[in-house]
């Protein structure tokens, strides 16, 4: 897969705000932030002012009442080239049980660096789902959402985004919309 070059990973965050509008409560989309370190760089998404506690507790409201999210890729640094490579791509969904606790409730996760002889892989390395609120047996299963066109998914980073942003358009209208007209 393609890597971006500092500058362009800085300027991801408008890409990355884009793809979160429609199951963002925000009509612009969630802040986003970049947390670039030696070896990774973090890009972060979130409601109101920037958070200080870990990038996994951050979350911006969804357009569903009672839902919240949680967004943030991680890039890895390729010091021969001065490239990042994205690591991972998470988009975490929770439910609101009571004030101050939610339950994890659907994931579509994207891990792109998994070696191909590790558990899973041809799940994992393209955009799959997590059932989060489902039975045990389920909740980890890995459903990926491109069998058989990983090379094309995985061709470049605008070809990620582009199904990215169709599985996040698949959610909204198909878990966001229909939660919301059953309310």
């Amino acid at each position: 897969m393609d890597t971006l070059t500092a500058k362009q990973l800085q300027s991801r965050w408008k890409q990355i705000q884009q793809l979160l509008r429609p199951i963002a409560k925000v009509e612009a989309g969630p802040a986003c932030q970049c947390k670039p370190s030696t070896y990774e760089c973090l890009l972060g998404t979130y409601d109101g002012s920037t958070p200080t506690t870990s990038y996994r507790d951050w979350r911006f409201a969804t357009k569903l009442p009672g839902y919240s999210a949680c967004y943030f890729e991680i890039w890895t640094a390729d010091h021969t080239n001065g490239q990042w490579r994205l690591s991972r791509a998470y988009l975490n969904i929770y439910k609101q049980e009571n004030p101050g606790e939610e339950q994890e409730f659907l994931c579509l996760h994207c891990d792109p660096c998994v070696q191909d002889h590790e558990p899973h892989a041809e799940y994992k390395k393209g955009p799959h789902i997590h059932a989060s609120a489902a039975e045990e047996s389920l909740r980890h299963a890995h459903i990926a959402l491109h069998c058989g066109q990983l090379d094309v998914v995985l061709s470049s980073i605008e070809s990620l985004t582009a199904a990215f942003k169709n599985a996040i358009l698949m959610i909204s209208r198909e878990v966001l919309d229909s939660s919301r007209a059953r309310s």
